[in-house]
């Protein structure tokens, strides 16, 4: 009898320790932040599944001893205990409908200034060209500094690409925000249907 409730509490020790390791296995997923927390690996993480997604607050309550027997145990302990305390759950998904509100609002905002933006860049791009054309006209006149010329030359290009640049970077800010758009009107349309 002694031994079937041994070997009874063996198994019973077992099945325990193989849903702490599943656990164990959930949470380092997720504070390494992997794309598949393995919930199905026990029965335990199955049930705790909700505590750890949902917006649910999670205790964890920790069983320490102050003995130098148990330091090994309560060091892994600790260990684990702040690794399940450093979780972060992300936080609410806004609204689609509100998002899209906003961003609608943004790309207004943004359609004027990068509209005005452009006209700016024209305007330099236009004066960049004459002071190009106008160091041509110079280096045709016999006598010129060809090294003044390269010089001149050189600052009106970088001068031409810095300004290509930042109206590029606002253009691809803007594209991004018209693809979100478009994307959040279709989920929106299909959420509608």
């Amino acid at each position: 009898d002694t031994a079937d409730s041994t070997r009874e509490t063996r198994l019973e020790g077992a099945a325990i320790n193989q849903s702490l390791l599943a656990l164990k296995e959930c949470i380092r997923a997720m504070h390494q932040k992997h794309k598949h927390i393995p919930f199905r690996g026990s029965k335990l993480t199955a049930i705790l599944r909700k505590a750890f997604t949902d917006s649910a607050a999670t205790c964890m309550i920790s069983c320490v001893a102050p003995t130098a027997v148990s330091c090994e145990h309560t060091l892994n302990t600790l260990r684990y205990t702040d690794r399940v305390k450093s979780l972060r759950k992300p936080p609410p998904r806004e609204d689609p409908v509100a998002r899209h509100e906003k961003l609608i609002h943004l790309i207004l905002e943004e359609e004027e200034a990068f509209v005005a933006h452009h006209r700016q860049h024209i305007d330099d791009a236009m004066d960049l060209l004459k002071m190009e054309m106008a160091e041509l006209a110079t280096i045709d006149r016999p006598g010129s500094s060809i090294d003044e010329y390269v010089r001149k030359v050189d600052s009106i290009l970088s001068d031409m690409t810095d300004k290509i640049t930042v109206i590029r970077d606002k253009l691809h800010v803007f594209k991004s925000h018209l693809k979100e758009e478009e994307v959040l009107s279709r989920a929106i349309q299909g959420c509608r249907s």
